[in-house]
């Protein structure tokens, strides 16, 4: 089994967007295992569910922006872009964030939540292309730097 950077990327990715969308979906059956998924996010997003989508009229894990993000990181791990363009992108992109929520503790605008999920998906896409650009791939115990120089490492320690 060969895992590369941009497939470790694109999954990991998907599952944290999945645990946001299955906390709503599991509030209601299983509203433990719900909250220990908002739990598992509260580390990273404030979690306020007026700048949250709802689903099933529940709010989702994580606000709009950081859905946003997740969303974001799947698509930017399937976009080939050399790393100097994936991090100008990811830096553009966090100016943008900042330059939101400046101007909306300015009083510029209020709640946007499509804006503000829009600006994490530009955010997410970066962070994807960037951390997907990352040159090695996991095969068989066995992990492959490849770049100009062709730096390859042993064999993982086991157990």
């Amino acid at each position: 089994m060969r895992i590369t950077a941009r497939g470790a990327t694109g999954a990991t990715a998907a599952a944290l967007l999945l645990g946001v969308l299955a906390a709503p979906s599991l509030g209601r059956c299983a509203p433990l295992l719900a909250y220990g998924i908002r739990w598992f996010y509260a580390s990273a997003c404030h979690q306020r569910p007026d700048r949250s989508f709802l689903l099933y009229g529940l709010p989702l894990a994580v606000c709009a922006r950081c859905t946003g993000i997740y969303a974001g990181a799947i698509w930017g791990s399937l976009l080939r872009l050399r790393a100097r363009v994936a991090l100008n992108a990811c830096a553009a992109a966090l100016a943008l964030n900042c330059i939101d929520v400046v101007s909306e503790m300015a009083g510029l605008h209020g709640n946007l939540p499509w804006l503000r999920f829009a600006l994490g998906m530009a955010l997410g896409a970066g962070c994807g292309a960037l951390l997907a650009s990352a040159n090695w791939e996991l095969t068989a115990g066995n992990i492959q730097i490849t770049d100009s120089s062709d730096v390859q490492l042993g064999e993982l320690p086991s157990g």
